[in-house]
This record gives C-alpha cells, structure tokens and sequence, in this order.
C-alpha cells in the first residue's frame, strides 16, 4: 500500500493487525522536478490502531516512513495495541532523513509490555531521530546497560510498572540542524502513574540532557519538592548537563545509590 508524503492508517475495532512478510506500508517523502526546480514533499503518517488487539509487523513486512533521498523531513509511525498481547516489531522499519532533515518519529502505546532493549535497536536501525515517545500500560520499561536510546524527544511512560535506566538516553538534538541549536532545551521524560512505582537510575548510567520524571514515583535522594530541583552528579556519569528530577503529582524521588 503506498500514499507518498501522505497518510495510512489501519484501524481494528475488534481484533488484531498483522503486516504478514511481503507487506509494505509506503508514506515516504518524495520529490517532485518543476522544469529546473526540484520540490520535497516530507513523508507522511503510518498509523495501526488495533482495539482489543495488538499490531505485529512480522519479518519481512516494512513500513517505509523515509524522507526523500534528499531532502525533506521523514514521518513518523504510530502504534495502538490495547489487547494483552504486545505489539510485536520484527519487519522494517525505515525512518531516515537526510542530512540537516528531521529524522523520523515512533509512538506506542501497549496495554502490554514493552521491550525497550528492542525498540532502542529498532529506533537505532530504522534511522528516527525526532521522536521515541513509548507507553506501557502493564509491565517495565528497562533499557540495559550499553544500549543508547538517541532522538530529539523521547518519552517512557510505565503506567503499570518501573522504569529502569542502565543504559545511556541520548537526547542531544540531533533530529536537524536547528534542533541540534537548541539541544540544551531538550528534556527526557520518564514517568510512572499506578501506585509507589519506582524509576530507577544508576549512578553508572549515562545521561546527555536534562531528564524530567513525572508522576506519582520514586527514583528518593533528596527529597522532592513540588518544583524542579538540580541535582549535581559526577561528571563521569552526566556527560553533557546536570540532572534535573521533578515530581508534579506528589510522591518523592530518589537516585539510587551506586
């Protein structure tokens, strides 16, 4: 199925979604010559919204949300999977984008699991440098040691779980060149909803910008107030600024020792 620099969307009400192998979903940016004049379309949206079910995307299936060779901002794919079952990535993903462009953007939100490990190595593949924006509804979200979850904005939700950083959440702002000016606006945010949930980050883990935790959890030293608090931590562990953790809900946070 293909809709260039436009949008697809496959919406299930009652079941599952399944790109079999052989399946290509195609928004990519295109360009269009006008006599000696080249015009770039960016790419458009992928959406798969399965209610009650979940998405898979199977080996052999892609879903090409590119920019144009280039030049043009890549899209972006966004993925709805309330069932128990979790969203499975194991196609293509193509999210690129020239040099100087926006790279592309993933969205999911799972009633089940989410395996972030995976997702970092998808994220890492596929070329999406904008946007990581993942929602777990049950289950944890950990990102071990010596993998790298690099975009220009990325947000980890555990409504139903902890949040574990071992690894390294690289939000520099390299999405383009623009973005990469203003890097040092850039938050991570990590939060959690149901009860005294935890998000836990090891003093070995590395951070390149500030990091937002929202929510009612814990991460508790020193306590939290209601406003953002700057936290200094060894300059081996942050590599780029300080840490910042903020609790808008109530609730305390903490940093685990080492």
């Amino acid at each position: 199925m293909q809709a260039l620099a436009a949008a697809i969307t496959l919406d299930a009400s009652a079941g599952d979604i399944t790109l079999a192998s052989g399946a290509n979903l195609n928004v990519e940016g295109y360009a269009k010559t006008y006599q000696d004049i080249v015009e770039y379309a960016p790419a458009g949206a992928v959406t798969l919204a399965a209610t009650g079910g979940t998405v898979t995307i199977a080996k052999g299936a892609t879903v090409d949300f590119a920019g144009a060779a280039d030049a043009g901002n890549a899209g972006s794919l966004s993925i709805t999977a309330t069932g128990a079952t979790p969203a499975t990535l194991a196609g293509t993903l193509l999210g690129s984008a020239a040099p100087t462009f926006t790279g592309g953007s993933l969205l999911i939100e799972s009633e089940g699991a989410i395996d972030l490990d995976s997702v970092t190595d998808i994220v890492t593949a596929a070329g999406i440098t904008n946007q990581v924006l993942l929602t777990s509804q049950n289950g944890d979200l950990t990102l071990s040691a010596g993998k790298t979850l690099k975009a220009f904005d990325v947000e980890l939700v555990a409504d139903g779980g902890q949040i574990t950083i071992n690894g390294v959440i690289n939000a520099s702002g390299t999405a383009n060149a623009v973005n990469a000016a203003n890097a040092m606006m850039r938050p991570v945010a990590l939060r959690t909803v149901r009860g005294s949930r935890r998000i836990n980050i090891p003093s070995k883990a590395a951070m390149t910008n500030p990091i937002w935790v929202i929510g009612t959890s814990t991460v508790a030293w020193p306590i939290a107030t209601p406003r953002s608090k700057k936290m200094v931590a060894p300059t081996r562990i942050i590599a780029a600024v300080a840490l910042y953790l903020s609790v808008l809900r109530g609730g305390r946070i903490s940093r685990s020792a080492k």
